[in-house]
């Protein structure tokens, strides 16, 4: 089912979309996301690629800077409930940061969130 999975990215950073009032914000969202539904995490991978360095490997000091590949993120695998846009299986894979500046949304095993979902882009 992992295999399946749709992909898209998380984050509680301010929107790019404004409107004169929360529901309007809402509206533009929602035309504008690839994905919406409710789900819940199932599962939690921190991705890092110091933490797949081999033994005796290098690894660089340097600030990854804009090359966010290299930045630790968290890849949250949701079990979907009910999925209001997009083409979306059971399960969805959801990238975030993992905080401390870079956007990361906290997600909790057990509880029901709604995504909206904008590709590798950020998701509110």
């Amino acid at each position: 089912m992992t295999i399946a999975a749709q992909q898209v990215s998380a984050c509680t950073c301010g929107s790019s979309i404004h409107g004169k009032s929360a529901w309007e914000v809402a509206k533009l969202q929602a035309a504008d996301a690839r994905a919406i539904f409710e789900g819940s995490p199932e599962h939690f991978d921190l991705q890092w690629d110091v933490l797949s360095a081999k033994d005796g490997g290098l690894i660089s000091a340097d600030d990854p800077g804009p090359r966010r590949d290299k930045w630790a993120h968290m890849l949250v695998t949701f079990r979907v409930q009910k999925a209001y846009k997009g083409d979306l299986g059971p399960k969805v894979r959801v990238i975030t940061g993992v905080g401390g500046g870079d956007c990361g949304a906290r997600f909790a095993p057990g509880l029901t969130y709604l995504v909206y979902g904008w590709g590798r882009i950020c998701m509110n």
